[in-house]
Formats: structure tokens, sequence, C-alpha cells
């Protein structure tokens, strides 16, 4: 596998990824973008609110769902991604998977 020079790992926006640099306050919304943990219904699409950035962890509040208003932390994991077609290439982001979120709204798989 080949590694990808940094300027271009970092302007990737692919699915399942948030951006590179992703400039958080308290009080935004944002989604979950993995299945961290479904028995707990930490799962992809979940909606949350921002209550505080320190580090590499984010403390968050859900919004919608079983889990209404309970308290999250969301640590920073490696996410992995890689293409094999003409060329085997992949890279790996330490960062939390979210990504904000503009509105809030309740679809289907939050029922």
């Amino acid at each position: 596998m080949q590694s990808v020079p940094e300027d271009i790992s970092n302007g990737i926006n692919s699915p399942g990824f948030s951006l590179h640099i992703i400039d958080l306050k308290p009080g935004f919304p944002v989604l979950l973008l993995r299945n961290l943990n479904i028995t707990n219904h930490m799962v992809n699409g979940m909606c949350l609110l921002v209550q505080e950035v320190k580090g590499k962890v984010l403390k968050c509040t859900s919004v919608i769902g079983p889990r209404r208003l309970s308290q999250v932390l969301f640590p920073n994991i490696n996410i992995t991604w890689e293409y094999y077609g003409d060329l085997e290439i992949g890279f790996t982001r330490d960062q939390s998977p979210i990504a904000v979120s503009f509105s809030i709204t309740r679809t289907i798989s939050q029922h």
C-alpha cells in the first residue's frame, strides 16, 4: 500500500469521514457517522448537541431517540480509509466520528 501525501489526505471528503478540520463550539448540532454501540443506541445518524470540547474528547447530549437528553463522551478514534483501484492507497485519521448538522431532522431510522 502506498502512502498518501498529507495535503491530499486532508482534502479527501469521503462518506463516513469528518472533514479534516472542524471548528466545534458548544450548542452546535452534530450527527454521529458510525455505529459505535448498537445496544446503547449509539448509531449512525444519531443527533447530538455539543456541550463541551476538551482536547480530543467531545461531551455531547443526545437530542432524539431512546437516549434523549443523556450525556455522551466521544474520544477521537482511528478511522482508516483504503482504496484499491489502479493504485492501492490508504490513510488513517485520528478524529471523532461526527459531522456538523445544520438542522436537526427526524429520520425513519430514529423512530
